[in-house]
């Protein structure tokens, strides 16, 4: 399925989850992608991402439902370990940058969002090795633990990007593109840039797109306002009403641009 295809439907079945009160049967989560052909490894693999995100998932076995999320490093050897690029080996650095502008609410959810994970213990660095190789042979369990990793990157990342949309938002948004990234696959090599690369991407385009929203929403506003002023104009030295036709014709605009506008303002 297309990498964005799953991020949006992921993102949906989040929403819906949300609206009932952050819980959600399993069996729906399975009908909302029944389509898409998902494997049982990764079906499990988005109800855990639902559980990640502080959904209840009900309908599970007995034990299941209130399953934590924990990162845990099982001690297994891991001759393949070598093989993956030496970041990899290390733990993933949230890089605390000077944020962006934030307003008062976010400014006090990134302090909290800090405060949180820096009373996590810190995997090391052979842990890390060892998970990331785990991931990469789709193990069960390691893409949970290490969308967990990387968690305090998504924040931070989402930090420093500027815009209007609450950080927790973002957040969110993030979470999904790492999310996605990792159901995708890990490169062989280059694995700490390929996931801060899809968490970046992932906001920036939410960003872009509420950026090309609010730049729609600006120029209906200025467009309703000019036809406004052009009314005026036409009409204040006479009560003559004139049809949407002749609007357009005067104003050599589209007839249903105007409709649309006059719709807007409650005029007929």
């Amino acid at each position: 399925m297309n990498q964005e295809i799953f991020q949006q439907k992921l993102k949906d079945l989040v929403t819906l989850a949300n609206q009932n009160h952050k819980q959600l049967h399993q069996q729906v989560a399975r009908q909302f992608f029944q389509e898409d052909g998902l494997s049982d490894q990764q079906l499990s693999l988005v109800l855990e991402y639902l559980r990640s995100q502080g959904i209840r998932v009900t309908g599970m076995p007995e034990g299941d439902e209130a399953k934590p999320a924990s990162l845990t490093f099982a001690p297994k050897a891991d001759s393949d370990s070598s093989s993956h690029s030496e970041e990899a080996a290390q733990t993933p650095s949230p890089s605390q940058e000077t944020p962006a502008a934030l307003s008062p609410e976010d400014a006090q959810a990134l302090e909290e969002y800090r405060a949180h994970f820096s009373s996590q213990p810190q995997p090391s660095p052979e842990e890390v090795s060892r998970l990331f190789a785990a991931a990469s042979a789709r193990e069960g369990g390691a893409l949970q633990q290490l969308a967990e990793l990387y968690l305090p990157v998504v924040v931070e990342l989402c930090a420093q990007l500027p815009g209007d949309i609450p950080l927790q938002d973002k957040v969110q948004e993030g979470s999904l593109g790492l999310w996605a990234a990792l159901e995708a696959g890990l490169p062989a090599s280059g694995q700490d840039q390929y996931l801060r690369e899809a968490i970046s991407r992932s906001v920036s385009r939410l960003l872009q797109e509420e950026s090309q929203q609010k730049l729609q929403d600006n120029y209906l506003v200025e467009r309703v306002r000019s036809l406004e002023a052009k009314v005026r104009e036409l009409t204040e030295d006479s009560e003559v009403k004139f049809s949407v036709e002749e609007l357009s014709a005067f104003l050599d605009m589209e007839v249903e641009e105007i409709q649309a506008i006059l719709k807007l303002t409650g005029e007929d």
